[in-house]
């Protein structure tokens, strides 16, 4: 299995009061991602012995199927390589895995933490084999990749030839990849394609030009985002909105916290508490802090603190906040942590959304357009769900890119009717 290296550094600031002693703080530093080529030759990890010798790859653009990443990137896939299911452990903001025809398999995962090495490989036993590793240049962007030979105590696994690869793309994104195939010849042609897939300027994802009148512009924003094509529904808002509650979010995470309990008040306020039973509650307390956070980071946002909302860009911001409006992602990520079956009905059922687009006011550069969300499927709409999902108002400012919608939250809100499947009831 592929080992990650991390090196933590740590910042030791002292701190003199007057009249008073020194106070020592260690804190943990973090260091930014690279984005370049040369900042992953910086990074911890076996140091390319050559270019790459590739074969060169037949990829005609119209052949390509694009695929929104988690972190809202687009990548473009040929004829043959299809998404796999998650895995347990899997972070799908982060991690995609792919089957390559019957050739191979796939594993891609970006990388913010610029503290976190280059992958590599461990057998069975222990041992790190050295591999073979060479590079591929191409200025801002590239790639390092480190080819393996079979574990030979894994001689009956079907996929025994490994690489690991760390890659820089045109858009300074760091991915680490590992690439398992049944052959050499394959591992290195697997490796050289799924090279250039990565390294292919970004796909422009179809968005709202200025032919497109507004209902068209919502029309296209619910059909890509119940279709969870991420880049493409992002492209269609206007973000600023977005971004000054990300501020203010980041703002308020700034301002200093009341001090938190401890055993010690909890036996002055009740002298007739035990000591362990105070603790008992401290530790309940904490628990259940962490688990339900103050700050809305998880639901409004769908990240887990301020520095990850901080570190990430608008558009990775507003990816994560339609997803976590959207109830069918929300229960296919709770299927994939309590790693439950494939869910047919869930699959029929929401394969009946549709958008749901009336008509709209346009005032100058303004307009307003209603709709009905679209998180539910068009079955559950009639007169009787009028007072439960009422009509729902888009914004949208017109500016030289065409119209976009303002990304505020009465646009995704939930809906509030959908309920959960039966599996999350087993232990995760």
């Amino acid at each position: 299995m592929p080992t990650r290296f991390a090196s933590i550094l740590f910042a030791v600031v002292t701190i003199v009061g007057r009249g008073e002693a020194q106070e020592i703080l260690i804190r943990r530093a973090v260091s930014p991602p690279p984005v370049t080529y040369q900042g992953l030759l910086k990074l911890k990890g076996t140091a390319p012995s050559g270019p790459c010798r590739f074969n060169p790859a037949s990829l005609p653009a119209d052949s390509l199927m694009p695929v929104a990443l988690g972190d809202s990137a687009t990548l473009r896939l040929p004829s043959g390589w299809r998404i796999r299911a998650p895995m347990q452990g899997d972070d799908a903001y982060t991690h995609l895995r792919l089957d390559v025809e019957d050739a191979g398999r796939v594993r891609i995962e970006r990388e913010r933490y610029g503290g976190r090495g280059r992958h590599s490989l461990m057998y069975k036993n222990g041992e790190r084999p050295e591999g073979t590793t060479c590079a591929v240049d191409r200025g801002q962007p590239g790639a390092i990749w480190t080819f393996y030979l079979p574990d030979p105590a894994d001689a009956g696994y079907r996929f025994p030839y490994i690489a690991m690869g760390a890659l820089m793309t045109p858009a300074g994104r760091w991915y680490n990849l590992s690439l398992q195939t049944t052959t050499a010849a394959e591992q290195s042609r697997l490796a050289g394609m799924l090279t250039e897939l990565m390294l292919l300027p970004q796909a422009s994802a179809p968005s709202s030009s200025p032919s497109l009148d507004p209902v068209a512009t919502v029309t296209a924003f619910w059909a890509a985002a119940i279709a969870m094509r991420w880049a493409e529904a992002v492209s269609l808002l206007d973000l600023t909105a977005l971004e000054k509650s990300r501020q203010a979010e980041l703002e308020s995470a700034r301002m200093p916290r009341g001090r938190e309990y401890t055993a010690e008040d909890l036996m002055r306020r009740d002298p007739d508490m035990p000591r362990e039973a105070a603790e008992y509650e401290i530790r309940r307390r904490e628990k259940l802090r962490k688990q339900y956070p103050e700050r809305p980071f998880r639901q409004y946002f769908g990240v887990d603190s301020s520095a990850q909302l901080a570190r990430m860009s608008i558009e990775e911001v507003a990816t994560r906040w339609i997803q976590g409006h959207d109830p069918l992602w929300q229960m296919l990520e709770q299927r994939r942590r309590y790693n439950c079956p494939p869910s047919s009905g869930l699959d029929s059922l929401f394969a009946l959304r549709r958008p749901r687009v009336y008509g709209g006011v346009t005032v100058g550069d303004t307009a307003f357009v209603v709709f009905r969300s679209a998180w539910l499927p068009a079955a559950f709409f009639s007169w009787e769900t009028d007072d439960i999902v009422p009509p729902q108002v888009a914004v949208l400012r017109k500016g030289r890119a065409g119209w976009r919608i303002r990304a505020v939250e009465d646009l995704v809100m939930e809906s509030g009717l959908m309920g959960s499947t039966d599996c999350p009831s087993r232990k995760p």
